[in-house]
């Protein structure tokens, strides 16, 4: 898990620096990967916040409601991830890098 035990579901969408896996990444959405725990399959999270798919990935209430796998896998479906990160980012005055390529 990365630093500060900051948990997310893919790669750009750490909220600091240092949270990415590795704990390398210079700022908020450069991390590299999920911080969450890999899961292939919808209701396999064990956090909230760690599905991976549907209309709203990652962001999931609670244990076992999120949908799909970790890490995102579906393009679309990332930057939908990536875009609600933004509007939190940006709602808390938080600076955010460009995301890391996909791997």
């Amino acid at each position: 898990m990365a630093a500060g035990g900051e948990v997310h579901a893919c790669r750009g969408l750490n909220a600091c620096k240092g949270q990415g896996v590795g704990g390398d990444n210079s700022c908020a959405g450069q991390g590299t990967c999920a911080t969450a725990s890999a899961h292939s399959c919808s209701g396999q999270n064990e956090c909230k916040g760690q599905g991976g798919c549907d209309e709203n990935p990652g962001s999931n209430a609670c244990k076992g409601q999120g949908g799909c796998e970790v890490p995102i896998k579906k393009a679309d479906t990332w930057q939908k991830a990536r875009e609600a990160f933004e509007a939190r980012m940006k709602e808390a005055g938080k600076e955010v890098g460009a995301a890391p390529a996909a791997g």
